[in-house]
Protein backbone atom coordinates (compact mmCIF):
# COMPACT_ATOMS: atom_id res chain seq x y z
CA UNK A 1 0.00 0.00 0.00
CA UNK A 2 1.37 3.33 -0.56
CA UNK A 3 2.15 5.93 2.03
CA UNK A 4 -0.35 8.68 0.40
CA UNK A 5 -3.36 10.46 2.51
CA UNK A 6 -5.69 8.94 -0.14
CA UNK A 7 -5.42 5.48 0.32
CA UNK A 8 -5.59 6.12 4.39
CA UNK A 9 -8.82 7.82 4.00
CA UNK A 10 -10.82 5.37 2.51
CA UNK A 11 -12.36 2.63 4.32
CA UNK A 12 -11.88 -0.75 3.49
CA UNK A 13 -15.52 -1.99 4.04
CA UNK A 14 -18.45 0.47 5.10
CA UNK A 15 -22.52 -0.32 4.74
CA UNK A 16 -23.03 3.36 4.23
CA UNK A 17 -22.07 5.35 1.15
CA UNK A 18 -21.63 8.15 3.18
CA UNK A 19 -18.84 7.33 5.24
CA UNK A 20 -16.57 9.39 3.77
CA UNK A 21 -18.35 12.09 4.43
CA UNK A 22 -19.02 11.48 8.11
CA UNK A 23 -22.62 11.56 7.88
CA UNK A 24 -23.45 9.71 10.97
CA UNK A 25 -27.45 10.33 9.97
CA UNK A 26 -27.29 8.53 6.70
CA UNK A 27 -29.75 5.93 6.48
CA UNK A 28 -27.99 2.47 6.36
CA UNK A 29 -27.88 0.89 3.03
CA UNK A 30 -30.16 -2.19 2.14
CA UNK A 31 -28.87 -5.49 1.57
CA UNK A 32 -29.71 -8.43 0.50
CA UNK A 33 -27.52 -11.44 -0.21
CA UNK A 34 -27.95 -14.08 -3.26
CA UNK A 35 -26.14 -17.30 -3.11
CA UNK A 36 -23.15 -15.79 -4.85
CA UNK A 37 -20.54 -13.04 -3.64
CA UNK A 38 -22.75 -10.46 -5.33
CA UNK A 39 -24.89 -7.92 -3.47
CA UNK A 40 -28.22 -6.49 -4.46
CA UNK A 41 -29.17 -3.06 -2.90
CA UNK A 42 -32.94 -2.67 -2.94
CA UNK A 43 -34.52 0.66 -2.95
CA UNK A 44 -38.26 0.98 -1.02
CA UNK A 45 -39.29 3.71 -2.76
CA UNK A 46 -39.04 1.60 -5.89
CA UNK A 47 -40.79 -1.23 -4.56
CA UNK A 48 -43.85 1.32 -3.39
CA UNK A 49 -43.66 2.78 -7.12
CA UNK A 50 -44.10 -0.48 -8.28
CA UNK A 51 -46.61 -1.20 -6.26
CA UNK A 52 -48.67 2.01 -7.10
CA UNK A 53 -48.47 1.58 -11.05
CA UNK A 54 -49.41 -2.24 -10.42
CA UNK A 55 -52.72 -0.70 -8.65
CA UNK A 56 -53.31 1.74 -11.11
CA UNK A 57 -53.14 -1.30 -13.74
CA UNK A 58 -55.55 -2.90 -12.23
CA UNK A 59 -58.06 -0.21 -12.03
CA UNK A 60 -57.67 0.37 -15.50
CA UNK A 61 -58.38 -3.65 -15.98
CA UNK A 62 -61.40 -3.39 -13.50
CA UNK A 63 -62.98 -0.34 -15.20
CA UNK A 64 -62.14 -1.97 -18.97
CA UNK A 65 -64.02 -5.25 -17.96
CA UNK A 66 -66.63 -3.49 -15.81
CA UNK A 67 -67.27 -1.30 -19.30
CA UNK A 68 -67.18 -4.96 -21.34
CA UNK A 69 -69.75 -6.45 -18.94
CA UNK A 70 -71.94 -3.44 -19.47
CA UNK A 71 -71.55 -3.44 -22.94
CA UNK A 72 -72.08 -7.13 -23.46
CA UNK A 73 -75.40 -6.81 -20.60
CA UNK A 74 -76.81 -4.45 -23.62
CA UNK A 75 -76.43 -6.74 -26.57
CA UNK A 76 -77.75 -9.99 -24.79
CA UNK A 77 -80.31 -12.16 -26.60
CA UNK A 78 -83.47 -12.58 -24.14
CA UNK A 79 -85.59 -15.00 -25.92
CA UNK A 80 -89.46 -14.32 -25.45
CA UNK A 81 -91.58 -15.72 -23.05
CA UNK A 82 -93.62 -18.72 -24.62
CA UNK A 83 -96.68 -16.72 -23.67
CA UNK A 84 -94.91 -13.49 -26.18
CA UNK A 85 -94.00 -16.03 -28.81
CA UNK A 86 -97.94 -17.53 -29.37
CA UNK A 87 -99.12 -14.30 -28.86
CA UNK A 88 -96.53 -12.94 -32.21
CA UNK A 89 -97.85 -16.28 -34.06
CA UNK A 90 -101.49 -15.49 -33.35
CA UNK A 91 -101.41 -12.20 -34.22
Amino acid sequence: MSDSPMSEAQPSNTSSPFYERGDASAPPAQHAATGSDETIITNPLDEQQQLLVQREENAQRYIQMAATLERQRDYVFTPPSVEERLRQEAG
